[in-house]
């Protein structure tokens, strides 16, 4: 597990841009568009997906210490042999 340290004053966006920033998400080029965020609850179930890019992080109700599940949207592209 990978910790970040974030402001409440920072954005949504602010804190997509230092997850991105991390080794492990590094290899995919993508940009904060790309990211969802959501809460993992207690139960370690997904919950509510996170979204207004320029709320700040006290105003979408983070907390210290929360988990957040990252989930990254990558476009495959096949080719024919």
């Amino acid at each position: 597990m990978d910790v970040v340290q974030a402001k409440e004053e920072d954005t949504l966006e602010m804190l997509k841009n230092s997850i991105l920033m991390m080794p492990r998400f590094a290899e995919y080029n993508a940009t904060p568009d790309r990211l969802r965020l959501r809460e993992l609850r207690k139960d370690m179930f997904f919950g509510r997906v996170l979204k207004g890019h320029n709320k700040t992080l006290k105003k979408l109700g983070l907390e210290t210490n929360m988990g957040l599940v990252v989930q990254v949207k990558i476009i495959l592209i096949c080719s024919e042999m």
